[in-house]
């Protein structure tokens, strides 16, 4: 039974930090209305939390294995805490920064922490499950974020929502530190080995292939669902705030059911010799593709729409597999913490960039054209990245046949 105290500590640290990654996708308009922040400083503001969460990747990894997990999140949650409450207290788009940014430290750790929890105190024959149940209850936080928040707003307030999610952070930073937890021993690199092993890395040719890609498309992915996929279907598709709010849920719910499927396909594919760098290329074309369709306004409706989105912007996540192929399993990890800092710093710049994009082309409350511009410019940029991805074989001399492998 500690077992589970312990996994239902760090499962409802990941659950809120994913809760308040999406939440201005609800509370947007609302900033806006109440604190008078623009279009563009609302994106600043979103992707506040992805520029503090990719800070502090390079040093979590470090502190996972020096320390362990309990003390990373015990150092970490606080800084979450503190955000949320400077967030409700906040008039001012300075103030509001400085929460977000809090907030995205403090929860940049969460993930990985709980992976660490896991793998250190749970039976080998169970870490699938226990990882599962992890990533799920992280689902079911940006999930809360849609309608179930969008129903309390209307009761308590945008303010009091992150003044009790900061006191129920404070309220696990203390059972953390009052649950007894084994010791994990093992050895920490030295920091010039950490930083030979980034550059291994970060020179691979699988990494110089993947990486652009995987930043473009989940950055895009990010920057919608954590703020602006409310915006676009109030302006766009024409509905109204509780409908958008549900499709906020939605959309989370369909990227908990991506993930699950995601190792079965990519799995049953290789066993007929389809390589995980083909599937994956094809899975993030496909979600280029599908924003093609929403800059075109087809008609299929915003329910088919960001369900749709929410199972493709997922697919990404094969490029952590991809890139540790070729590695030595030491570098496993720290070819993980170079993609979430990059992944994080692209969703940083483009959820931001949408914003400024939107006042160059006329304001985020102006006609539904200002949206679709920007698509138009966010398809662009991704098209480019898929370019390379392809064409980077030859210009590299990487295989083009890696044998696929089961993404964790």
């Amino acid at each position: 039974m500690k077992q589970y105290r312990i996994f239902a500590l760090f499962a409802g640290a990941y659950f809120l930090t994913q809760l308040l990654r999406t939440v201005n996708a609800v509370v947007g308009p609302v900033l806006i209305e109440d604190t008078g922040v623009s279009a563009a400083q609302l994106g600043v503001l979103s992707s506040a939390f992805f520029l503090g969460f990719a800070l502090v990747q390079l040093p979590v990894g470090l502190g996972l294995d020096r320390f362990g997990p309990r003390a990373v999140q015990l150092a970490l949650l606080p800084l979450l805490a503190a955000g949320a409450w400077i967030t409700a207290a906040a008039d001012t788009f300075p103030a509001l920064l400085l929460g977000r940014v809090l907030i995205g430290l403090g929860g940049g750790a969460c993930l990985m922490s709980g992976f660490k929890a896991i793998a250190g105190w749970f039976p080998h024959q169970r870490l699938a499950l226990g990882n599962g149940m992890l990533m799920a209850f992280g689902a079911l936080g940006a999930v809360s974020a849609g309608a179930p928040l969008e129903a309390l707003l209307g009761i308590v307030g945008w303010r009091s929502v992150f003044v009790a999610i900061g006191c129920a952070m404070l309220l696990l930073v203390l059972g953390l530190a009052a649950t007894p937890m084994p010791s994990q021993p093992g050895g920490t690199p030295r920091f010039t080995e950490l930083v030979r092993g980034l550059g291994a890395v970060s020179v691979s040719p699988l990494f110089l292939r993947v990486c652009p890609l995987y930043v473009t498309t989940h950055g895009v992915f990010l920057a919608f669902q954590s703020l602006w996929m409310t915006p676009w279907l109030e302006s766009v598709s024409g509905v109204d705030h509780a409908v958008a709010a549900r499709c906020v849920s939605l959309s989370s719910l369909t990227m908990a059911f991506g993930y699950l499927l995601l190792g079965t396909v990519a799995d049953r594919l290789a066993r007929r010799g389809v390589a995980l760098t083909t599937t994956a290329g094809w899975g993030m074309a496909a979600f280029i593709v599908l924003q093609c369709a929403m800059a075109a306004r087809l008609p299929l409706g915003p329910e088919a729409v960001w369900a749709a989105y929410g199972v493709l912007g997922g697919v990404g996540v094969l490029a952590y597999a991809i890139v540790a192929q070729p590695l030595p399993s030491a570098l496993a990890g720290r070819s993980n913490a170079l993609l979430n800092v990059c992944v994080f710093i692209g969703a940083f710049a483009f959820q931001s960039g949408i914003g400024f994009l939107l006042e160059a082309f006329g304001g985020a409350s102006a006609a539904p054209a200002n949206y679709l511009r920007a698509m138009a410019a966010l398809i662009v940029v991704q098209s480019l990245t898929l370019a390379w991805y392809v064409l980077a074989p030859r210009i590299l001399g990487e295989s083009r046949a890696l044998p696929a492998r089961q993404p964790m």
